[in-house]
């Protein structure tokens, strides 16, 4: 308990002097690389809250080596302040030229730390790129091979600073935007790492180390000099895989959306590793490249190996249904009743339906018939996107909604329609058909008529629109553009939305375009505001939030997404955030949710392993668990996935614990097409090395994954759509069957409950 203490109250220091500007400098000038921590790609889910993790960590590095220093932060958003930074794909293209780029917003947290001369002119490292889950992934296996200096496996994706940057690769990061709530920049970002954070890692010799963060023991050809240390996710890294494989895959009426037909060459992929651009619709230029990567064996592209990975859980996070409140009229979004809005919920089918787009009418979501009502504008994800994965895999293709044999699209008759195992959000829609021509030319252009891609589908999509009219189905890329797509203010010119229904993962940030501050009351934690541009709805009358629907518990009303003082007002004496009990989230009833991950380095093997989980990424996840549940901000983004955290050994070599704090989970299965075993994480082998057990849920060990062998907390295979269960149901299950009665002797057959679905 005493340790927990010091650590959120060392946060609390560390936080006020961000805000306020009080840093002892450091110039960097010695910085070799040795100090990095974290250098991670991925979800904006977890970007703030790794933010203030990061921030924890490095104070009580401080903390430990007697320094009176504070950490210090810079963070912008692509484009902003001066900064121009995209990461590149160099399996793709040439470097700096041709390779695929994804732009990225990003913060670095950094503070002195005793270098080799006895100073303090080195620095500790945190970095953090958003961009989206499956492009995190993705980099983190992206690998290639170099023969200069010496032979090597690098990582072949890095930062590149295309335009205004004078020399090649060389970044003016300009100033900072100060992008996470509550950390103000106070600080130029050091030129030393400036040079590191756009260096393509490499070995100056066939002797050279690959640095400390990267977790390797090894020099020369079995070394990976890698980039990132981290990927983070909120699906698994095999979802992750299967999505882009399935998005290349060939798109026809005759295979139950098994393919998306964004691989297919002759329209515009460059090769069957490198698929067509998946463009917005909504004019910002936004673009998704489809890219495939491996997690085993070697690199598709360029034939690299790639390294043993495991992951890390820090939490869950609800996907949340909301719609804008544009249309007041009778049977619009809007509308309302003695104050109260009138759509608070939707049928799970109905929604299935309305985002393959078989229904089209705001009045399908009314028990009570009053009309055909409104037509609706669906904003969908592109379809590698974490949330659009986890939405589409509990939302819309399940097997809730199917037949006892699957109806595809060309199955469907005047009995029969198609069943929710072979639908989906890109029912109907071949993005060959139409692409880059006329209208739809570029995710800089609004389509003005039907187009696969950038997607534009007037529904319903294989019929004619009668009663309420025609609705529509477009595309946004990434988390920030769908919430402000669907209340209309993505930008001037995007399709009209007045009936805007959109999704996304729950986070305070997030959700903050739904309120404009000035019509809001500033207080610790918990805002409210005098009007909302959009409100949320339960699903089969299961809130996200409160445990009964539209009852809030932070002072606001009902079913409008709850705000935080910190995040709105960009002020840390506004936390903590209000904490959310997500009731339903927590008994897995809400149907949609995702566990979030990061993936990062293995074991490479049960003994003497030549690379391993690096301390910097555990240590930092021990952090964001605690800023989850106990920390300085509370931001209440997620569940945390372990609580009550504790250190029983060093920084240098930590020994975390805590107690399981989610007692839910989904069925993990082997998804087709893919290799790697289900493992739910909830038996471990013994230090015999022959007997089983089944894990307990307290003084659980922060650990990463050990190759081969089954650890505690530590799951493996697709899980994203899985069935919920919870985890005593699991553990009971692996004592009565997964041990064959001898004692935990012998490989468990079966192991534990696998292969179910929602």
């Amino acid at each position: 308990m005493t340790k927990r203490i010091l650590v959120v109250a060392a946060a609390l220091a560390a936080l006020a002097l961000l805000t306020t500007g009080a840093f002892a400098a450091t110039s960097c000038t010695a910085f070799s690389g040795s100090k990095v921590q974290f250098v991670a790609a991925g979800s904006s889910a977890q970007f703030n809250t790794f933010a203030y993790a990061s921030v924890d960590y490095q104070n009580a590095l401080l903390v430990r080596d007697g320094t009176s220093a504070t950490p210090q932060i810079w963070s912008a958003k692509n484009g902003s302040g001066g900064n121009v930074l995209f990461l590149q794909d160099t399996r793709f293209g040439t470097p700096d030229s041709t390779s695929p780029t994804d732009a990225a917003n990003m913060w670095v947290v950094w503070s002195p730390a005793p270098d080799t001369l006895g100073g303090t002119n080195d620095c500790y490292l945190s970095v953090y790129y958003s961009i989206d889950s499956t492009v995190g992934v993705k980099d983190f296996f992206a690998y290639k091979k170099i023969t200069v200096p010496t032979a090597a496996t690098v990582a072949a994706v890095y930062p590149v600073c295309l335009t205004g940057c004078g020399a090649t690769n060389a970044t003016t990061f300009g100033t900072g935007g100060s992008i996470v709530p509550g950390l103000t920049d106070t600080a130029a970002l050091p030129a030393t790492i400036q040079t590191f954070l756009t260096t393509p890692p490499a070995p100056t010799s066939a002797t050279s180390p690959a640095l400390p963060y990267c977790g390797q023991k090894a020099t020369g050809k079995s070394t990976f000099y890698c980039y990132f240390n981290a990927g983070m996710t909120d699906i698994r890294p095999e979802d992750a895989l299967y999505a882009t494989n399935r998005a290349l895959s060939v798109y026809n009426t005759t295979n139950g959306l098994a393919g998306l037909g964004y691989g297919t060459p002759s329209a515009c992929a460059a090769s069957s590793n490198q698929g067509c651009p998946i463009y917005g619709s909504v004019g910002t230029g936004s673009v998704f490249n489809v890219l495939k990567f491996a997690l085993t064996g070697t690199d598709p592209q360029t034939k690299a190996s790639v390294p043993v990975y495991g992951t890390l859980s820090t939490g869950a996070s609800p996907v949340v249904v909301f719609v804008n409140n544009a249309d007041t009229a009778t049977l619009g979004f809007g509308a309302t009743s003695s104050g109260n809005y009138k759509f608070t919920n939707v049928n799970h089918k109905v929604l299935a339906l309305t985002e393959e787009g078989t229904l089209h009418c705001t009045g399908d979501f009314l028990a009570d018939p009053a009309g055909a009502g409104q037509p609706i504008q669906v904003v969908q994800r592109e379809p590698l996107s974490g949330t659009y994965n986890t939405f589409e895999f509990t939302a819309v293709r399940t097997l809730s909604g199917s037949a006892a044999t699957t109806v595809k699209q060309s199955q469907i008759s005047s009995i029969t329609w198609v069943s929710d195992d072979s639908s989906g959000q890109e029912y109907g829609n071949d993005p060959t058909t139409n692409n880059g021509v006329g209208t739809c030319l570029n995710g800089s252009t609004v389509p003005t008529s039907r187009c696969g891609n950038p997607l534009y589908f007037p529904t319903p999509i294989n019929g004619t629109a009668r009663g309420c009219g025609a609705g529509l189905k477009f595309r946004a890329i990434g988390t920030g553009e769908a919430v402000k797509a669907t209340i209309g203010v993505a930008k001037t010119g995007q399709p009209a939305v007045p009936d805007g229904l959109g999704y996304a993962f729950w986070g305070y940030q997030n959700f903050a375009p739904m309120v404009n501050k000035t019509n809001c009351t500033e207080k610790t934690g918990n805002v409210t505001c005098s009007s909302y541009a959009g409100h949320y709805l339960a699903v089969d009358g299961i809130d996200p939030f409160w445990a009964s629907a539209g009852t809030p518990l932070d002072g606001g009303t009902a079913y409008n997404l709850p705000q935080c003082g910190a995040i709105i007002f960009n002020n840390a004496a506004d936390f903590p955030c209000y904490q959310i009990p997500f009731t339903h989230v927590n008994d897995g009833s809400y149907p949609f949710w995702s566990l979030l991950r990061l993936v990062t380095f293995g074991q490479s093997a049960p003994t003497n392993p030549t690379y391993n989980t690096p301390v910097g990424v555990i240590n930092t996840v021990a952090y964001a668990e605690t800023e989850a549940s106990t920390g300085s901000t509370q931001l209440s983004d997620f569940v945390g996935f372990l609580s009550g955290l504790t250190n029983g050994g060093t920084l240098d070599a930590p020994a975390w614990t805590g107690n399981l704090s989610l007692g839910v989970f989904r069925s993990h299965f082997k998804q087709t097409g893919l290799t790697i075993n289900p493992d739910n994480g909830h038996y471990q082998l013994n230090n015999d090395g022959v007997t089983y057990s089944a894990c307990t849920t307290t003084s659980i060990p922060l650990v990463g994954a050990k190759k081969s062998t089954p650890v505690c907390w530590v799951d493996a295979g697709n899980d994203v759509g899985g069935s919920v269960l919870t985890v005593q149901s699991d553990l009971d299950f692996i004592v009565d069957f997964g041990l064959n009665g001898s004692g935990g002797k012998n490989p468990p057959n079966p192991t534990e409950i696998y292969n179910l679905h929602q």
